[in-house]
């Protein structure tokens, strides 16, 4: 102890034992004993409370909302109390400036005479952001503020204000806010943050200059950026602040997502890179490609691809069923939802050849399809009951019995049991039908007649592709049909494994009123109860207002990522985002890769930052070199794959 001196309060004059005990002993304490390390506080009664008061330095090179988090817990932890101060004074944009340009020379001297590679790359990274600060006072996007926090911890008890103090000292250091104790200065820093006190001046050394953004994030109730501290990066804000984006943060309402932005935004970048670095956190990703951008994607990570096209070996058949589990955990097959699916499916496929004059499907023709249907599922034997749908098979001697999976029934054998009916307009319908079927000598129309060739129920990772389909007819009934499969042999599976349903072009669901409305209004509602989200991924933002479809998926997707968008665009659906004056004219000035993320009332201005890898494996720019260099790697896997396949049958032979 260096020094000790006692100071007893003006109102405290009389002798305690000779006055009447008012409020303000329970206001102030009686006497105050500063010591070098900590302040001991009496109150009029005779009890003693220490405190110990830190200034705070953050070196983190940047902040983030809650980042004061945790002080009360480990307040509570030790029986005490932890307060907070924040001092801001605005200072001079001129004398800022001033000392960045100081700043910045010698950032450039040391910069020119480095010969260190490693504190080379510092210092231009340290260059870059002092200029980045210029920009941003220079055009008043930020105004400076002298800053200085304050941390005072107490307690009854000294040894425990010890061991707070210290706990507080190592939780914070690694978040890189580094508690400085002021030793020397306790009962200064004790009534500066006092409201009634006069100021307290402190040295400059305790203090840091702030920008408007940095203070933001100290105040409890919002945020200059999102509040999420877990999930993947997806870039930084326009502060250089990293931003974290997780959709299964705790007190999201579900998970569905929007990802909207103008040919050229940069939308397929993004989505690539969130769909990446979700699946190193662990979220599953289903993909349906209109337009065949994830090919090279699936060729690099090792995901299975499948090609819907005329030649392909692949098949999905609408017909498939699979087991379901309701929320109370009963297990059982949903033939129901079958049934209307596989109904709706094929009067899409007869209305592609109908006019206003001559309709195709007529009352007979919709009786005769739901019965059939039906019918087709009881013949096999198939209900409710999850046994319904495998056959048992004797085993070989000594191994028991084994369970096949029941061969489902397929659009040729609904057609042949329509062109039996008696009913001219039913024999009509399924002359319409065949052409969908293996018999109607289209191959690209019959892609979904016949058994499955694959089953993805329990791949973290697969794309479907068709943009190989024909455009007019169908690579519309493609995606309806996809969609509706991934969402029962994939996405209610196992409803403990967190996965998303991604689907490029998402307008073409929302304007079909067969299957992809109704699948829409459907998968936003059903599909949080499986532990699932969708992702609708589309140009603008005026395609979710031209359908009812468009518009529940808009409203109940939790997350929006919208890149740049026409002013007339935004208009029209501004106040169904609530959007804000700088929200909506950020959105249209947005550069290439500068997206606004909204999740409820939170949003942030984010830069999408990826590494080398990720860039050539997400960019579509063929003027950009690391564009032909994924397409050199990516034929070097597909040549030592077909090598391998190779090797492997000649083995077999």
């Amino acid at each position: 102890m260096l020094f000790k001196k006692k100071k007893r309060l003006e109102h405290d004059s009389e002798p305690r034992q000779d006055r009447k005990k008012g409020p303000q002993d329970f206001v102030v304490p009686s006497a105050v004993e500063e010591q070098f390390t900590h302040t001991l506080l009496t109150d009029a009664f005779g009890g003693e409370r220490y405190a110990r008061a830190f200034h705070v330095d953050v070196l983190s090179g940047y902040t983030w909302f809650g980042m004061f988090d945790g002080l009360s817990d480990v307040a509570e932890r030790f029986d005490g109390d932890v307060d907070i101060a924040i001092h801001v004074e605005p200072t001079q944009v001129d004398h800022e400036l001033k000392a960045l340009d100081k700043k910045l020379s010698d950032l450039y001297a040391d910069r020119w005479s480095e010969g260190n590679p490693s504190r080379a790359a510092a210092l231009d990274d340290e260059i870059a952001d002092v200029k980045e600060r210029q920009r941003r006072l220079r055009m008043n996007i930020e105004r400076t503020y002298r800053t200085r926090i304050e941390v005072i911890a107490s307690s009854q008890n000294k040894d425990r204000l010890i061991s707070m103090s210290k706990t507080l000292a190592k939780s914070y250091a690694a978040r890189s806010l580094y508690l400085r104790p002021l030793d020397g200065m306790q009962l200064e820093a004790l009534k500066s943050i006092v409201p009634i006190t006069k100021e307290v001046k402190t040295p400059s050394y305790h203090t840091m200059t702030l920008e408007t953004s940095n203070l933001a994030d100290f105040f409890l109730f919002s945020s200059a950026s999102l509040s999420h501290t877990t999930g993947p990066i997806i870039g930084h804000d326009l502060n250089m602040r990293p931003v974290w984006l997780d959709t299964w943060a705790p007190g999201l309402p579900n998970q569905h997502m929007v990802v909207i932005g103008r040919s050229g935004a940069g939308k397929t970048y993004t989505t690539m890179l969130l769909v990446f670095r979700s699946l190193l956190s662990g979220i599953q990703h289903a993909i349906l490609d209109w337009k065949g951008e994830y090919g090279d994607f699936a060729a690099l990570v090792g995901a299975p691809y499948l090609e819907l096209y005329e030649n392909s070996p692949d098949r999905l058949n609408p017909f498939d069923l699979d087991i379901a589990e309701d929320l109370s955990g009963t297990r059982f097959v949903d033939i129901e939802s079958a049934v209307n699916f596989v109904q709706a499916l094929v009067f899409k496929m007869l209305r592609v050849y109908e006019d206003a004059q001559n309709p195709v499907v007529t009352t007979d023709v919709k009786i005769a399809v739901n019965h059939l249907i039906r019918e087709l599922y009881s013949e096999r034997g198939i209900t409710r009951n999850p046994e319904s749908l495998y056959v048992h098979q004797r085993g070989r001697e000594g191994f028991g019995a084994a369970m096949k999976r029941k061969e489902m029934p397929t659009l040729l054998d609904l057609y042949h049991k329509l062109r039996e009916q008696p009913q001219k307009d039913v024999q009509r319908a399924a002359q319409v039908l065949k052409q969908f079927t293996r018999e109607g000598g289209a191959p690209s129309y019959a892609i979904f007649d016949g058994q499955s060739t694959a089953d993805f129920g329990e791949a973290p990772f697969l794309i479907i592709a068709l943009n190989r389909l024909d455009k007019e007819i169908m690579r519309s009934v493609a995606l309806a049909a996809t969609t509706h499969w991934i969402t029962e042999r994939w996405a209610k599976r196992r409803p403990k494994v967190k996965k998303r349903i991604l689907i490029e072009e998402a307008q073409n669901l929302f304007n079909d009123p067969d299957i992809g409305a109704p699948w829409v209004e459907s998968a936003y509602r059903e599909l949080r109860a499986y532990n699932a989200g969708v992702v609708a991924v589309t140009q603008g933002l005026e395609v979710f207002m031209r359908t009812q479809s468009g518009i529940a998926a808009l409203k109940n997707s939790t997350i929006k990522i919208i890149g740049k968008q026409e002013k007339t665009d935004i208009e029209s659906v501004a106040d169904v985002l609530n959007l804000t004056e700088g929200e909506s004219e950020f959105v249209i000035q947005a550069l290439r890769g500068e997206v606004l993320v909204r999740i409820d009332d939170e949003g942030a201005f984010v830069k999408i930052k990826s590494c080398p890898w990720e860039h050539m494996a997400f960019t579509t720019d063929p003027n950009d070199p690391a564009y032909w260099e994924r397409k050199r790697l990516v034929r070097q896997i597909k040549e030592a794959k077909a090598r391998e396949n190779q090797e492997t049958q000649e083995v077999f032979s």
